[in-house]
This record gives structure tokens, C-alpha cells and sequence, in this order.
């Protein structure tokens, strides 16, 4: 794994071990103030991200890619975004039964289940659009053509940092640490892929 996955790690154990600090504590309650100011049509939105975002959607489309991909010749970048999608929801839900952190109180209704720490969705769809994006990426000539790629990335990775909390379905750090374990997930699976 290089340096991004190690900085995505350590980001995600500074997130788990600072839980229960007053500073994350404050950091989580200055976003959910700054999100209770959005407009109302940033509310509608978020319910329409949060359907994207489920685990049925993100494992659907990179079944669809995969298969795309293996139809294609291409056998080992199919089994690379499997593993990444998939592998990321299985590593979430175990990280959930150890933290066990209870949701915020008075949350949205938009059928969440589980613990609130680390966010599935965060986890989930960053694990599904990096690696998407990793194999674009890699494959384009062009620097700029790559930055956006990895520009787009980061626009719905901030999407859903916004999201989650504006809902009130998820903390912050959880979507930060959701995040961090997503891109240090799919760093090992890209070592897989290279190794292979």
C-alpha cells in the first residue's frame, strides 16, 4: 500500500481513537449547525443522494461495470472493482459491531440500519468511485484529463460528507471516517491489483 493509503489509515484511526474527545465533539456539532442553515432544496437533494448511496445501488453498478469489464477481457480489473465495492460494505459493517457508536438522536427517516460509526454510505460509495476512478485514471494519457477525473471524485465525496450530516443520519467524523477507510481500502485492493 503507498503513502495515500497510509495517510487514509491514519486519518481513520485518529478519527476512532479522538471519538469521544470535546474537539471531535465540537467539530461534529459546528457542521450540523452550519448544514441547519442550508436552503430547503439542499434538504430534497440530500434525500435523492442518500437513495445513491444505499448499499443495493453502488454493488449494482459495480456489478454492472464488472461485468462489462470481464465481458471485455478484462478479468482482473472485474475482480478488482468487485473486490473494492463489495469488501468495502463487508469491512463497514464489521468496524460497525466493534465501535457500536449509537446514531444522533432525531434523525431523518430514510431506512438506515446499524451503528452510526464508520458511515456505510461514505465508506461504500468512496470504495466504489475511487477504484472506478483509479481505473480511468490510470488509463488516460493526458494529466489534465486525469485531475479531472480525480476532481470529480473528490466533488461526491464532498457531496456526501454534506449529506449524511444534513440528514442527521450520521456525524461528521463518521462520514470523515467512512471516507478514510473507503480510500485505505481500495489502496490495498489497488496493491492487489498490481501485485496481480
Amino acid at each position: 500500500m503507498k503513502w495515500p493509503g497510509w495517510i487514509a489509515a491514519a486519518v481513520f484511526v485518529a478519527v476512532a481513537t479522538g471519538l469521544n474527545t470535546p474537539q471531535m465533539a465540537a467539530l461534529d456539532q459546528s457542521v450540523f449547525r452550519g448544514l441547519a442553515a442550508a436552503p430547503a432544496p439542499f434538504l430534497s437533494f440530500a434525500y435523492g443522494w442518500d437513495l445513491a448511496g444505499k448499499a443495493l445501488p453502488t454493488l449494482g453498478i459495480a456489478a454492472l461495470v464488472a461485468a462489462l469489464a470481464w465481458r471485455a477481457g478484462r478479468q482482473r480489473d472485474a475482480g478488482f472493482l468487485m473486490l473494492a465495492a463489495a469488501g468495502a460494505w463487508g469491512v463497514n459493517g464489521a468496524l460497525k459491531l466493534v465501535v457500536e457508536r449509537p446514531r444522533p438522536p432525531g434523525m431523518a427517516d430514510v431506512g438506515t440500519f446499524g451503528s452510526s460509526f464508520p458511515s456505510g454510505h461514505a465508506m461504500g460509495t468512496t470504495a466504489l468511485y475511487a477504484a472506478l476512478a483509479w481505473l480511468l485514471a490510470s488509463r488516460l494519457q493526458r494529466p489534465g484529463a486525469r485531475i479531472a477525473v480525480w476532481l470529480a471524485l473528490a466533488a461526491w465525496l464532498t457531496l456526501t460528507a454534506l449529506t449524511r450530516p444534513a440528514l442527521g443520519v450520521h456525524y461528521f467524523s463518521d462520514v470523515l471516517a467512512g471516507t478514510a477507510a473507503g480510500l485505505a481500502w481500495v489502496a490495498l485492493c489497488v496493491s492487489w491489483h498490481r501485485r496481480r
